[in-house]
């Protein structure tokens, strides 16, 4: 839409062209301190959910969630037995390793159609759909944390983000990290905030006798040294 450039990164697609895909894709793996392996694929009627660890039940503890009413609810009535069918099938294991869902008739998700010969042909274009799109983008569910971690961590040392470098333009200072997607933080000096950092978006312009202060951060990084520049332009 904003016509810019897009990164290698990026796997969505414009809501607005005329070509739309088939099917969007869902995932489910960490939630904070739950760990669970859902894959997912819709089309404009039926949900395909594959659980490769079938043995677990949906819903586990989970400290930040259970701390709503509803929640709190469920549980006390999941303990004392009094949950309706559907509510219960949610604490239970194992579940189904496919599970596939007409989404029109059925927006809940509450009648499997999975092992429906009505619906077998659906299942498949989903299935297939897929893990075709598990092989493009390069899904890594497979990949243990612990493997994961020391592919970013290598020997578990957290990385440290490039501190900032400066640059003078004829629009004033310009901040820059070496590290490749990190954001950038300043603040100039004198200030009455002391602790309050700036985000980088335009060059700076510094009066005489100011000091610029950056420092740079990428998510799962370490912070950045300070870098800092005193201006020596004089008033005249």
């Amino acid at each position: 839409m904003a016509g810019a450039p897009i990164p290698s990164f990026i796997q969505g697609r414009s809501i607005l062209i005329d070509d739309p895909r088939a099917a969007v894709f869902a995932g489910r793996d960490r939630m904070d301190e739950t760990w669970d392996w859902q894959r997912a694929a819709r089309d404009k009627r039926f949900k395909y959910i594959r659980n490769y660890r079938p043995e677990l039940a949906y819903f586990r503890p989970l400290a930040f969630r259970d701390m709503f009413p509803i929640m709190r609810r469920l549980w006390a009535d999941h303990r004392a037995g009094t949950l309706t069918p559907v509510q219960a099938q949610y604490f239970s294991a194992p579940r189904p390793v496919n599970e596939l869902y007409d989404v029109i008739a059925d927006p809940h998700e509450v009648n499997n159609l999975a092992e429906s010969p009505a619906h077998a042909a659906a299942l498949k274009r989903l299935s297939t759909a897929m893990d075709e799109w598990i092989e493009r983008v390069g899904d890594l569910s497979q990949i243990s944390e612990e493997e994961m971690i020391e592919t970013m961590w290598p020997g578990r040392i957290q990385p440290r983000t490039e501190a900032p470098s400066f640059l003078a333009t004829p629009q004033g200072i310009t901040i820059h990290s070496e590290t490749e997607g990190a954001s950038l933080g300043y603040q100039v000096l004198p200030t009455e905030q002391p602790n309050h950092w700036l985000i980088y978006r335009d060059p700076i312009v510094l009066s005489p006798g100011q000091t610029l202060r950056a420092k740079a951060i990428r998510y799962g990084y370490a912070e950045s040294d300070v870098a800092v520049l005193i201006s020596s332009r004089s008033a005249d």
